[in-house]
């Protein structure tokens, strides 16, 4: 009995078992239809939408254009003329659907394709500022160079000279540099703005021009127009950035230019005094050479009187004590002879004059 009760209970516990697996697998089954038809409905909601959105933009046009080649009017078998339906919105045909959707399409392509040019325009003009920006970090940078160099620099050591009096100079002389840089970069921006106002004119008038009388110009070819001259400005936007490239090269050029003359100039003033002292210098080097040569003869003569003393000396003999004697006295005897002659000489010349003094006054008589 105990047996027949565990297998009557072993049976029904696998048959509740089986029924209950039974039960949840047709269950999951019901889950994954539910979850494909939700899926399916989503996707056709999604189409319906799309579709909606798209009548939606072709019933706001449709007040403002008129298209020949779509028939709007329904097939005439779905025409009926009772009373039940008037007031009814009549559905379109698949033709009139695609007549739509391609219009829709080809409205959305000219809106991508304008909004693909407005960002390369818009591109291309970030590219253009960014590169005004550059040029302009770059001239802050030279003029904070410039300020450094001839503010800063110039006013950092300077000993003996009043600190204050000086800087306030040197500020003043680059406050008027800058000034006169602005003024100049002022005058050339007005040039290019009336040449840019006198382009603008003249486009207006091309444009006034095409409208021509019954007809007028469509909105694309109006974008196209505005694409253009977004593209023109842009290009004269990158000329003036060229322009205000070669002009600070210019100016940089100018400047170092005038330094380099300056430079010139002072080594052309080295260069004459240069060869001023190269002159005088030849000059005394041939004064020199003159004064050598002249040392050198009297160096000869020398030489020639020296060898000519040693070969007197060379020859000279010493006389014997008598015939010394016997020169000193033939010395002291000429000694007498000559003042002896003098004295005669003298008083002859005082003679000589009282003669004179006498004959002149016989004469007077």
């Amino acid at each position: 009995m105990d047996v027949q009760k565990r297998e009557s209970a072993c049976s029904s516990y696998s048959l509740a078992t089986s029924v209950k697996n039974n039960f949840l697998s047709e269950f999951s089954m019901e889950d994954d239809v539910l979850e494909e038809r939700l899926i399916s409905a989503r996707a056709k909601l999604d189409d319906c939408l799309q579709e909606n959105a798209i009548y939606e933009l072709f019933c706001g046009q449709i007040h403002d254009e008129t298209f020949e080649d779509v028939s709007l009017r329904p097939s005439l078998g779905r025409v009926r003329k009772s009373a039940k339906i008037k007031g009814r919105f009549i559905p379109l045909n698949m033709e009139q659907k695609c007549a739509v959707a391609k219009y829709a399409l080809e409205e959305r392509i000219k809106d991508l394709n304008l909004l693909r040019k407005e960002h390369e325009s818009t591109a291309e003009q970030y590219e253009v500022f960014l590169k005004a920006q550059l040029e302009r970090k770059k001239e802050c940078a030279k003029m904070r160079l410039s300020f450094d160099r001839l503010v800063v620099q110039r006013t950092k050591y300077l000993p003996g000279v009043s600190l204050e009096l000086t800087g306030l100079n040197e500020f003043c002389r680059f406050h008027k540099f800058y000034l006169n840089r602005l003024d100049t970069q002022l005058s050339n921006m007005r040039i290019e703005s009336v040449n840019s106002r006198n382009e603008i004119r003249r486009r207006k008038k091309s444009l006034r021009e095409l409208e021509e009388p019954g007809r007028m110009i469509h909105s694309v070819e109006h974008e196209q127009l505005k694409i253009h001259c977004r593209n023109a400005l842009r290009e004269i936007q990158r000329l003036e950035t060229v322009c205000a490239h070669v002009k600070a090269c210019a100016n940089r050029i100018g400047s170092q230019l005038a330094s380099l003359r300056l430079q010139l100039k002072q080594e052309m003033a080295k260069n004459e005094e240069l060869e001023e002292e190269t002159d005088r210098l030849f000059r005394m080097g041939s004064k020199m050479n003159f004064l050598v040569l002249k040392h050198e003869e009297g160096l000869q003569d020398d030489m020639l009187g020296l060898y000519r003393l040693k070969k007197w000396l060379a020859t000279y003999r010493v006389p014997a004590t008598s015939q010394y004697a016997h020169t000193l006295a033939e010395v002291a005897w000429l000694t007498r002879e000559r003042l002896v002659m003098k004295r005669k000489e003298r008083i002859a010349a005082l003679t000589l004059q009282r003669y004179k003094k006498l004959w002149h006054h016989i004469q007077t008589k």
